[in-house]
């Protein structure tokens, strides 16, 4: 009998339970910006943090941001928030954000800030010592705590408000790299062949691995120049060259058969083939931009 009675308790139950309506889980709700209050604005405060498609690592990667950039949040799923980029560019991360908003965004932009000048760099949790704080690499931004410093270090603070010291050698002040910046090709191809030899990375565009539109964006972004993300997009940018101009620039560099502009692993190889011929001259990072982009963008000649 009790054995009876427990079978029916136990149908009862599962009927019970069949009957209620399912709570809708909040975390696969896409929440608007205009529902995340007046903080919607952030900095990378992550070395390189990855931009996918979608809310998911299952999501293609389709950019990055450096260290210090700004983004405009734009929504928001679990942990995951949809950013724009200075360029316009939009994509989902998952890097953890310190939301303000844009009183302090615009504060924090006048604070004394410098810019990594190695393609790799360290910062430590005081001067002379081997404790790393975080891995720091070209372009990153760093807000300055102080501008004097200390056995050859400046102290630092990262956008998430940790601390350290990074050597004076590694950095320019902010105000010190805009002076310093050359447009010229000569300079852009000096910048450009800091890269040769690292790895093609899809969706890249630091020192640490790029694919080919990353190449121009981050050779151009290190001379204070934003340029759109992808080839097609930059592909509208600057002053279109023909291909009798095209051809005429070859002649001055290596020999290429122009090819339709495109974005894959198989052109950017060919480019950094260029990079490492001896007939490298001052033209080739316009070659490179015109083979990539298809015009003819700031520096040229």
């Amino acid at each position: 009998m009790q054995k009876w009675l427990f079978v029916i308790c136990a149908l009862v139950s599962t009927l019970f339970l069949k009957a209620q309506p399912v709570a809708q889980n909040s975390d696969t709700t896409i929440i608007p910006a205009n529902q995340l209050g007046k903080d919607i604005w952030a900095y990378a405060s992550q070395s390189v943090i990855n931009i996918r498609r979608g809310p998911s690592f299952k999501e293609e990667m389709i950019s990055q941001a450096l260290l210090g950039t700004p983004l405009k949040i734009i929504a928001k799923k679990r942990n995951w928030y949809q950013v724009q980029t200075p360029e316009g560019y939009e994509g989902w991360t998952s890097a953890p954000l310190n939301r303000l908003d844009s009183i302090a965004l615009h504060k924090m932009n006048q604070q004394p800030r410098v810019i990594v000048m190695d393609n790799t760099a360290f910062v430590y949790n005081s001067p002379g010592s081997k404790e790393i704080v975080s891995e720091v690499v070209l372009g990153n931004i760093l807000r300055l705590k102080n501008n004097k410093r200390t056995k050859g270090a400046y102290e630092v603070i990262f956008p998430d408000g940790r601390a350290g010291f990074i050597n004076a050698s590694s950095v320019k002040t902010w105000n010190d790299w805009k002076r310093s910046i050359q447009l010229t090709g000569k300079s852009l191809e000096e910048t450009a062949m800091r890269f040769v030899g690292l790895p093609y990375f899809w969706g890249g565009t630091s020192s640490r691995g790029l694919d080919c539109s990353g190449l121009t964006k981050t050779t151009y972004l290190m001379h204070g120049i934003i340029l759109p993300r992808d080839a097609r997009q930059q592909y509208l940018t600057g002053i279109a060259v023909d291909s009798v101009n095209l051809l005429m620039i070859q002649q001055h560099t290596t020999s290429y058969t122009p090819q339709y502009i495109c974005k894959t692993g198989s052109l950017f190889r060919q480019v950094m083939v260029m990079f490492k011929s001896a007939a490298l001259t001052r033209r080739t990072a316009i070659l490179i931009t015109i083979i990539i982009t298809g015009t003819l963008l700031p520096g040229g000649y």
